[in-house]
């Protein structure tokens, strides 16, 4: 803000009224039309995420790509696998300082051509991101929709038919590090967060794989997770 003029709708910073609609319960209008039409009156939007942890991508990057706002990100390290193209999103860390980013930001903003280069994939559906084609490509194949809870049943059906989850996943893609707030001022709850996954984990595969259960209730589940002992949680900065 002390570069540029940002409209900042929320808490933070705030110098912009929410129209009184989003408001309140907001979450369950975050795809309706009309929001995502007053997200498309931006030509850029500022797209920070709760926690920097690899590959943890969400809306706050989709949206805009959806609706043909520029994305300054910060976030997720291999952001660029996953986007149309190398530039169809500004990313925050390419830059020495904000003092930089606003100057290339007002540069985009008074000269078009440069950049509509941005919004290629939006313009001339241009995406030239192999990975992500085949990424595409391969799940549409397989009829595996890029769901959470699609994924987590096709991993439990995988696991019936088989019995080899190891055939299925390697270690590698359960341990994620401890994610980074973006900014040391951010609340903290993500972290405990991420401890909590990591217990249910612990008990999942403790039902599964030690126990060999061919069943439990969602009561035993929750309940051997608030039993596992926390004092080595610490989600303090």
């Amino acid at each position: 803000m002390k570069y540029i003029p940002i409209d900042s709708y929320g808490e933070c910073l705030n110098n912009k009224k929410l129209s009184a609609e989003y408001k309140h319960d907001y979450l369950n209008k975050l795809d309706d039309h009309d929001f995502l039409t007053f997200v498309n009156r931006y030509k850029f939007t500022i797209a920070i995420e709760n926690g920097i942890c690899e590959d943890y991508i969400t809306e706050k990057l989709w949206r805009p790509l959806k609706v043909g706002s520029v994305p300054i990100y910060m976030g997720s390290p291999s952001i660029r696998d996953w986007l149309p193209n190398q530039q169809s999103a500004i990313v925050l860390n390419d830059f020495e300082s904000l003092e930089d980013l606003a100057a290339y930001l007002n540069h985009l903003n008074t000269h078009d051509d440069e950049y509509e280069k941005y919004l290629q994939h939006k313009i001339n559906k241009k995406i030239t991101n192999s990975k992500l084609i085949d990424f595409i490509k391969q799940h549409n194949d397989e009829g595996v929709e890029l769901f959470t809870d699609t994924f987590q049943c096709f991993i439990c059906n995988k696991h019936y038919e088989e019995s080899k989850i190891s055939s299925i996943l390697t270690q590698s893609h359960y341990n994620c590090t401890k994610p980074v707030p973006p900014l040391k001022t951010l609340d903290t709850w993500w972290l405990s967060e991420w401890y909590n996954s990591k217990k249910e984990a612990e008990v999942l595969n403790k039902f599964v794989i030690e126990e060999n259960r061919q069943s439990f209730t969602r009561k035993e589940f929750f309940t051997s997770v608030a039993d596992i002992e926390s004092t080595n949680v610490d989600v303090h900065l």
